[in-house]
């Protein structure tokens, strides 16, 4: 078995996708890494290996991944809705009149539902139940239905948990009532979105 060497990674943007990478060739480092992002990126590949009995830990911005004492077993695992897809559901929703609208079995893990807690700061009709967890994630079913929108100012420290919907959210913004302003999305650049 060839061991990595173990490094302490500052990332210079948050990204899943970066994070997740390193965090699974960690998994074969010598000893744990150390990763740390500026801002709390999604979360489902630490949610995942947690589940499976990877002791990652982490401590305000720092994620700690300790190597594989043993190999992972195999698993079943149910896979909720996406909430980047169901966003442009939930933004017709809350932008049509008389609209009604619920989406059930949606990840509704913090890391991924930043399009909703904007959504309902413009003051979008929004509300969650039966929530609970399932793999270690928290699934749960989702009511949107439509009410009047207003402008909101998004930050900074808001833009990871919403960078794919940033799209749709300005379509929203464009049937909302007074402006909305973006800060802090440079990574739009470089996004597919």
């Amino acid at each position: 078995k060839s061991e990595l060497n173990t490094i302490s990674y500052t990332m210079p943007i948050a990204s899943a996708q970066v994070k997740s990478a390193i965090i699974f060739a960690a998994l074969g480092s010598k000893s744990p890494v150390e990763i740390f992002e500026p801002f709390q990126s999604r979360d489902h590949t630490e949610l995942m290996l947690n589940y499976l009995g990877v002791d990652i830990q982490t401590v305000g911005k720092k994620i700690i991944v300790p190597p594989l004492s043993n190999s992972l077993s195999n698993f079943n695992m149910s896979i909720p809705g996406d909430p980047s897809t169901a966003a442009f559901f939930a933004a017709a929703a809350a932008m049509i009149p008389n609209s009604d609208l619920t989406i059930k079995n949606i990840s509704a893990n913090p890391t991924r539902i930043g399009f909703f807690n904007i959504l309902e700061k413009m003051g979008g009709g929004i509300s969650w139940s039966n929530i609970r967890k399932e793999c270690g994630e928290l699934v749960g079913d989702l009511h949107i239905y439509y009410e009047p929108l207003h402008g909101v100012t998004i930050a900074k420290n808001e833009i990871p948990s919403l960078i794919d919907e940033l799209p749709i959210i300005s379509v929203m913004a464009s049937t909302a009532e007074g402006p909305t302003i973006v800060e802090g999305a440079e990574e739009l650049r470089v996004k597919e979105t």
